[in-house]
């Protein structure tokens, strides 16, 4: 089973945590907090997963399907926290006393991540692909100001230049790629308002952008071109999503994804394969009600 930290324990019994002075004796059980650092921090109740990054690490890229609430988003806040560069100085701290802080992998404060939450972006159909290029936006520019010392003003501009979020995400990847520049991407909750529109304008409006040239599908075809080449940029990729249902994937046709989870309670880590479904999946095949859960 996964160790309960609170903020750290061996077994179910509390410990000093070396990073803190005191230890709370009824820690705060953090509900709908997704932020690895901000529970650290503060000292609240954490259920230690850590010791499946290396699992994890055996995938470069992953998709994750798992119900609402299940932890998604904070592990997605972990592998952000564990793996950028920009959060290198905090390691110990957030670490201190988990099974990866006792134990790293190497491959920790590597890379410049890129994290997008689809969450955010407004699903109003009307203003839909304008939204998801501006959100889009702010989390690439974030992520560039974040490591000055890789991508200088000059870089910063000319991988900005570009008119569509696409284009902008394919000059970074091939910058990323001609500088040795190890990118970790990560989705939360692709398939959020995708859904949405699904469940609420139908077959038609969600087509209008996962199919053809729909903004959707060219954001996950400029993906897959920073995966597929030598040099393409992105080093790792991960994606989580929730299963069943109305959502297969951009570009359509990616029937109900099935994932080797991790095993004995722990957070799945899919096979890579179904990453490369969602990257490659075609435009052809609509999804349709054989997709739906089945009644009990």
């Amino acid at each position: 089973m996964a160790a309960i930290l609170g903020p750290v324990t061996h077994g179910n019994c509390p410990a000093i945590d070396t990073a803190m002075d005191t230890v709370p004796a009824h820690p705060r059980i953090p509900y709908g907090e997704a932020d690895f650092q901000r529970i650290r921090r503060n000292r609240w109740l954490y259920v230690d997963k850590t010791r499946f990054l290396r699992r994890l690490e055996e995938e470069r890229y992953a998709l994750l399907i798992r119900p609402r609430r299940f932890g998604k988003s904070l592990w997605v806040s972990l592998l952000e926290n564990y793996y950028d560069r920009f959060w290198a100085d905090d390691f110990n701290d957030t670490s201190a006393g988990t099974d990866i802080g006792r134990q790293p992998t190497g491959e920790q404060s590597r890379y410049v991540t890129l994290r997008f939450n689809f969450s955010m972006v407004d699903d109003k159909l009307e203003t839909l692909e304008r939204e998801f290029e501006a959100y889009c936006l702010v989390e690439l520019e974030g992520t560039l100001e974040r490591h000055p010392d890789l991508f200088p003003e000059a870089a910063l501009q000319r991988i900005l230049a570009p008119p569509s979020i696409a284009t902008k995400l394919s000059m970074l990847f091939r910058y990323a790629g001609d500088h040795d520049i190890p990118l970790y991407v990560l989705i939360d909750e692709y398939d959020n308002f995708a859904n949405t529109v699904l469940a609420h304008h139908g077959a038609e409006a969600y087509h209008s952008f996962t199919h053809g040239g729909g903004f959707y599908r060219n954001f996950f075809a400029t993906l897959k071109g920073g995966t597929d080449r030598t040099g393409g940029g992105i080093d790792r990729l991960f994606i989580t999503g929730v299963p069943g249902g109305a959502v297969h994937g951009p570009g359509g046709g990616v029937p109900r994804l099935r994932d080797g989870g991790l095993r004995r309670g722990g957070v799945g880590s899919p096979r890579r394969s179904n990453c490369r479904r969602l990257l490659y999946s075609g435009g052809d095949e609509l999804p349709t009600g054989a997709h739906r859960r089945r009644r009990s």
